[in-house]
């Protein structure tokens, strides 16, 4: 996955407003790295100041899950999601950010440094 800072997205947004080159136009905005779901993880987690344990689970395990729980809000995730999840979340260029003038942010502790707050 190519994740994204919610900054850069924002920024990506209001100034697609102002350009005439963006109208019509589906805006593919990805990170500037490529991160497994487990690092991803353990960055968020780091950042929160929180511990998280990562353990490997079959795949039809989840689903099966996802399947008979995803209708309940304690669940933390959705058959939708899981699917998404599978299917892989990569923007293969940051073309996009670039053509707007901004320069997308890696996945560092500074920049999920909001998540401490919590």
């Amino acid at each position: 996955m190519t994740p994204v800072h919610v900054e850069d997205v924002a920024q990506a947004f209001v100034r697609s407003l102002a350009s005439d080159a963006t109208v019509g136009k589906t805006l593919e905005l990805g990170g500037s790295e490529e991160l497994s779901w487990p690092e991803i993880i353990r960055r968020i987690a780091k950042a929160a100041g929180r511990r998280k344990l990562i353990m490997p689970v079959p795949f039809v395990a989840v689903r099966t899950a996802a399947a008979l729980f995803d209708r309940f809000r304690f669940f933390p995730i959705t058959r939708d999601q899981l699917v998404m999840l599978m299917e892989g979340n990569s923007v293969p260029t940051t073309r996009d950010f670039e053509e707007l003038g901004i320069s997308p942010a890696a996945m560092t502790l500074d920049r999920l440094a909001y998540l401490g707050n919590s």
